[in-house]
């Protein structure tokens, strides 16, 4: 299967999973308020640092493996070792919090916030074995029922018991993951430290220890700052601008669950020539896709927001342009991301990303407190964007080349179509302002774009390849890419 159909499996079981979450998302703000919402949204964050600490690497490692050992999936499939040994861990983690910061969790049981610690974890184990198998198709079913069921979960929890129901709304709609578990505590074997142990003390160890230091500058760690300076309420508005931004980048970056697991199996047979096309041509059209989107939806957001969650969370605009704005930071680094991972050269990442972590932490302490919500806004860009530029200057220089000019052009025609976009929405503040400035903005774009082509002729030609390759079942897809490439 080649890269092309790859991302578009994977495309299909994240956009069950998205559409869930983000309906959840509404739902809570509709039915909790700000501040109900705020506390779901400060637990949620709780529970995924927890988790992120405790699992060690162990899910990038298993993913890494199973992509460069596909025909050994059985003996690399026994990796019970890892459920135990993070369930443990977030268990253990949570009774401490419990123990001596027992404000963190908002007085929420402590036994319902493992369950849900250890459904995060499930979760993580699932979609790392079926990426690194690269079974997107199974991996669409399970994501599309768990889509399926989480907002009703969580509205029918919410409304009886308030934020503990939609914290045990959420644990029930990741039910169907739990089978991993109990295949994995039910078959035997050797843990995955044990049965590659180099792999595990190398790049799975350094994998941890990255994202750990990245939780920082990437992981929402500003709540714990708002949360203390300006109330669970300013947490609310910080966390639903977030969900409004991930919205943007959600689309482009649904084609790129394929990569890790591709870019490792192109390292371990030596393709590197093939490797640096393919990374190429993917920062290419991340850009051309997720910055425009963010500019555009960044244009428009405070009536976006207005429009999903209601007007009390559109109580920042500024924030809310800058976050949505900068979510294409993320996107476009992503893909550098993922080479670097799929390489195994995850150090970088944790030098990087602790180097980010400590000035993040010092812009948030001097910024959230007398800005709020603004302030966390105004750090988190800047941080991204300059641990973005770095990571993308590493990988210019010691792994394959980045194509700066045409990232540059993109970012000045995504910059035209975003001051065409909010200079209709300014004197327009309706529903249907907010529709006709996203099309005055995507008409923008489009005639930028056919003015100053990002692309090289060489790139499109192989774009035009890659297109050929999408299945017939999928040509409306396939009419559409052809359609935007004849644009560029």
């Amino acid at each position: 299967m080649g890269l092309t159909e790859k991302s578009i499996f994977s495309a299909i079981a994240t956009i069950a999973s998205m559409a869930g979450q983000f309906a959840a998302g509404i739902i809570l703000a509709r039915t909790l308020g700000k501040q109900g919402a705020g506390e779901y949204a400060y637990i949620a964050w709780v529970v995924a640092t927890i988790v992120s600490l405790t699992q060690l690497g162990l899910p990038q490692v298993l993913q890494r493996l199973l992509a460069k050992n596909n025909e050994n999936v059985i003996e690399i499939r026994r990796t019970n070792g890892f459920s135990l040994i993070t369930f443990f861990g977030v268990a253990l983690a949570v009774l401490m919090i419990g123990q001596w910061w027992p404000y963190i969790l908002k007085g929420q049981s402590g036994g319902l916030i493992i369950l849900w610690g250890v459904s995060v974890m499930a979760n993580n184990y699932y979609s790392a074995f079926m990426s690194g198998r690269q079974s997107y198709s199974l991996m669409g079913r399970y994501n599309g029922l768990v889509g399926a069921l989480i907002p009703v979960c969580i509205l029918v929890g919410g409304l009886k018991w308030g934020v503990s129901g939609a914290i045990a709304g959420t644990i029930f709609s990741m039910l169907p993951l739990w089978w991993v578990l109990i295949s994995e505590w039910y078959n035997a074997g050797k843990p995955i430290f044990l049965e590659s142990p180099e792999e595990f003390a190398t790049f799975g160890l350094a994998t941890w220890a990255a994202a750990a230091v990245s939780l920082v500058a990437w992981n929402r760690f500003e709540l714990y700052f708002i949360e203390r300076w300006w109330g669970i309420e300013g947490a609310a508005i910080f966390s639903c601008t977030m969900s409004l931004s991930m919205l943007a980048i959600q689309g482009p970056q649904l084609f790129t669950g394929a990569l890790i697991p591709h870019f490792a199996e192109n390292d371990s047979r030596n393709r590197r020539l093939n490797q640096a096309k393919q990374f190429r041509i993917a920062l290419e059209v991340m850009a051309f896709v997720a910055i425009p989107i963010c500019f555009t939806l960044a244009a428009v957001s405070k009536q976006a927001i207005t429009l999903v969650y209601g007007s009390t969370f559109a109580e920042y605009p500024f924030a809310s342009m800058l976050i949505v704005a900068g979510a294409s930071i993320g996107a476009v680094a992503s893909i550098a991301s993922a080479l670097v991972y799929g390489v195994g050269r995850s150090r970088f990442i944790f030098f990087s990303g602790a180097i980010g972590a400590v000035l993040a932490a010092v812009l948030f302490i001097v910024l959230i407190k007398p800005f709020g919500v603004t302030g966390a806004a105004c750090a988190r860009v800047s941080v991204q964007l300059l641990m973005s530029i770095v990571g993308l200057i590493y990988v210019d220089r010691t792994i394959c080349r980045v194509p700066w000019a045409a990232i540059g052009r993109v970012l000045v025609n995504s910059t035209i179509c975003g001051i065409s976009a909010y200079s209709f929405c300014r004197y327009l503040e309706t529903k249907p302002g907010l529709f006709l400035g996203i099309l005055i903005g995507f008409v923008a774009y489009i005639m930028a774009t056919r003015a100053w082509k990002p692309f090289s002729k060489q790139d499109t030609l192989i774009l035009s390849r890659q297109i050929a390759k999408i299945p017939n079942r999928y040509r409306l897809i396939g009419g559409f890419a052809r359609y935007v490439l004849g644009v560029v």
